[in-house]
């Protein structure tokens, strides 16, 4: 119910249990890529792969406010007793609404840009090494 402050690990959107897949960082510094069948209108991708692989929770940890409107809890509790005999049947309902959840700071420990990272998948990566 009170304000705190965490570090959470956050899915990607729509896709449950992602923190535990791969990402692939990409850079727009594309070299010795080309596609087309001939070499005179050949065009270069306009990414390539970095030679940088981290698990997707590194990149979606933030550090967070979260808070709660209302949480409870009720106990329903039936006992019989007979003669030194006791018996007890019960259930604890508990509940809470939704977190509040405000973002407090850009600190990831890679940055995150739009077009840099991407799922790894389970394909070979090709494009990120250097033929010098």
């Amino acid at each position: 119910m009170f304000k705190t402050r965490q570090c959470r690990t956050f899915d990607l959107v729509d896709k449950p249990l992602s923190r535990y897949m791969l990402a692939m960082q990409f850079t727009t510094d594309v070299e010795y890529l080309t596609t087309g069948s001939d070499i005179s209108v050949s065009t270069a991708p306009s990414a390539q792969f970095n030679n940088l692989f981290t698990p997707v929770a590194n990149i979606t940890t933030i550090a967070v406010d979260a808070s709660y409107a209302a949480q409870g809890e009720a106990i329903l509790k039936f006992a019989y007793t007979r003669c030194n005999f006791q018996s007890d049947l019960g259930y604890d309902f508990w509940g809470r609404s939704c977190a509040k959840i405000i973002k407090r700071c850009q600190c990831l420990p890679y940055p995150f840009t739009d077009n840099v990272w991407g799922p790894k998948g389970d394909a070979f990566v090709y494009g990120g090494f250097s033929f010098n």
